[in-house]
C-alpha cells in the first residue's frame, strides 16, 4: 500500500538528515495540486542539484536487470540497435547501452535530469532530451526501436 503524501507544505526539511521520500511525497502533492501532475519530478531533481540524496532511486549504476537481459539477448540483436531510454533520470542506463554499442536516444519529464546526464556523459554519442513520455514527438521514436522503461511508469500521477 503506498503511502499517502504528505500535508500541503513542500517546504525543505530542516537541517539535519533530509527525508527524500517525504520531500518526493510533499513536491509530488504541491504539483497534483498546481496542475502539473508530472512537475514533481523537475522540482525534485532541481533540489538535487543541491542536494543530490533527493534523488533515492539514483543508484549511479546500470540497472543490473537492464545489464543481464541486454547480455542475455545480446546474440538476437542487431548491431548498433536503437534504443530508447524513457524515464531516464541520471541516464546510467543510457550510458551503458551507449558503451554496448547502441544508439541511445535517452529522456525525461524533468529538463534538470536530462542537463546533469549530458553533464556526467559527455563522451557516448547520446541524443538527450526531456519531454514528457505520451507527447507526439516522443511518440515518433517508438517504431522500430527497443524501448526500455524501469520503475518509472508506476511513479506518474494518475491525473
Amino acid at each position: 500500500m503506498s503511502q499517502p503524501c504528505p500535508p500541503d507544505d513542500p517546504a525543505p526539511e530542516p537541517a539535519g538528515r533530509p527525508d527524500p521520500r517525504s520531500r518526493a511525497r510533499a513536491l509530488r502533492a504541491k504539483a497534483a495540486r498546481d496542475g502539473r501532475p508530472d512537475g514533481w519530478c523537475e522540482d525534485l531533481y532541481h533540489e538535487a542539484v543541491e542536494r543530490p540524496e533527493l534523488v533515492f532511486w539514483g543508484d549511479r549504476v546500470p540497472n543490473p536487470n537492464l545489464t543481464a537481459r541486454w547480455e542475455a539477448w545480446a546474440d538476437d540483436l542487431a548491431p548498433q540497435p536503437s534504443v530508447l531510454v524513457s524515464g531516464a533520470g541520471y541516464s546510467d542506463d543510457a550510458a551503458w547501452l551507449a558503451s554496448q554499442g547502441a544508439r541511445v536516444t535517452a529522456f525525461d519529464v524533468a529538463p534538470s535530469a536530462v542537463a546533469q546526464a549530458a553533464r556526467r556523459f559527455p563522451d557516448p554519442p547520446i541524443r538527450w532530451f526531456a519531454a514528457d513520455l505520451f507527447a507526439p514527438a516522443v511518440q515518433s521514436f517508438f517504431n522500430d526501436t527497443a524501448t526500455t522503461e524501469i520503475y518509472t511508469l508506476q511513479v506518474l500521477h494518475p491525473g
